[in-house]
């Protein structure tokens, strides 16, 4: 029998009839056995368990040693605009379409308000009751100890400190802006929270009526041409009445006349729009209504934030036992020697004792010793 007629003789024996000399022959061309791999995971037990407590206790300080945070929540609902502003009425009674009328309330551009540097310099300047123990009143910049002559680069650096403080979303679904404020203090989350609010109002009306003012200067302006206007429209027609005082009987003079009376009909009704656009635009100028809608205030949370330790814990023993089991796998592959099947066997059943002994006094798998070899 030739060498291939063997190895095809070998192939062809089933795994039940199968001789050790067999087994570990297949194991030397590349099988590799289950109880081997379980034999090299128990022989490394003792690094694998070191990995596990050292992920426990990475885990553990992380999440003990921080101080409690509290986070206050906010919701806002921004205010829709006029629809349409009588100004963009008018205009489109002409077919024009008049840019930057508000027709929704921009939830995106709110949440990026909240969340901008100039709210966050007013807030930071602010003075708030500062934990401690003690009555006593400060700036974020005093809370936050940044010590430095320069006025602006001390708010630079407490208003970046800030932002990370609070987290900004969206819920396009219910047309509200969230607001989350997270400090060390319950009460100093729902004081940010709560200034950061009125700064957001206080903007938001200051551009509003920066708005209404520069379309009450130029409604005032318009106003004043389409005046002027009418007025020419009405001397054309008082001309052609003096020059033609028995039109009737001309049906191209009854023609003029009525041409001439319906530019003054037209420019009436646009000076009458543009007046009426003037008025509301004076009036929005000095309007002192809140341009959001506070949905949910802020108050000071009566719990602290949850440091999901279990979560944590959980995620660090699953991750340090890949690693552990990946690193026995490897070691394994390196430097073991293949063995038969009875052979490995014996070794996994003793590993296996030896690792029930050890569970029983979980301080013998803190031992340093660790094998050189793989089963």
């Amino acid at each position: 029998m030739t060498t291939s007629d063997r190895k095809a003789g070998d192939e062809r024996i089933p795994p039940h009839l199968a001789t050790d000399d067999t087994l570990a022959r297949t194991s030397t061309e590349g099988t590799v056995s289950l109880a081997a791999l379980a034999t090299a995971v128990l022989a490394h037990r003792s690094l694998i368990s070191r990995l596990v407590l050292l992920a426990c206790g990475v885990v553990l300080l992380d999440v003990f040693l921080p101080p409690r945070t509290y986070t206050s929540k906010a919701s806002i609902m921004p205010q829709s605009g006029r629809l349409p502003s009588n100004l963009a009425g008018l205009a489109s009674q002409f077919g024009l379409a008049v840019p930057g009328v508000e027709t929704g309330a921009n939830l995106y551009l709110y949440s990026k308000l909240l969340s901008s540097v100039q709210v966050l310099r007013e807030v930071v300047k602010t003075s708030y009751p500062l934990p401690g123990g003690r009555a006593r009143q400060g700036s974020l910049i005093d809370y936050l100890r940044i010590a430095t002559p320069d006025s602006a680069r001390a708010a630079e650096l407490a208003v970046r400190r800030v932002q990370d403080w609070i987290n900004v979303g969206v819920n396009r679904d219910a047309g509200i802006v969230e607001l989350r404020v997270k400090t060390r203090d319950a009460h100093l989350s729902s004081a940010v929270s709560n200034r950061m609010l009125q700064v957001l109002d206080s903007l938001n009306l200051a551009i509003r009526r920066s708005h209404a003012g520069d379309e009450r200067r130029f409604a005032e302006q318009r106003v004043l041409e389409a005046r002027r206007e009418l007025l020419q429209a009405e001397e054309r027609l008082q001309s052609f009445l003096e020059k033609n005082r028995d039109y009737r009987s001309s049906p191209l003079l009854i023609f003029n006349q009525e041409r001439l009376a319906r530019d003054i009909s037209l420019r009436q009704q646009v000076l009458t729009g543009l007046s009426q656009a003037f008025e509301q635009a004076k009036i929005d100028e000095v309007r002192d209504i809140p341009a959001i809608a506070v949905v949910e205030s802020p108050f000071p949370p009566g719990l602290p934030d949850s440091r999901h330790a279990a979560v944590k814990l959980v995620l660090a023993v699953v991750g340090a036992l890949s690693a552990g089991i990946l690193m026995a796998i490897l070691r394994w592959t390196a430097g073991s020697e293949y063995v038969s099947a009875a052979e490995g066997a014996a070794r996994l059943r003793a590993e296996w004792r030896e690792a029930k002994t050890e569970f029983r006094r979980p301080w013998r798998l803190l031992r340093p010793t660790m094998p050189a070899d793989g089963p």
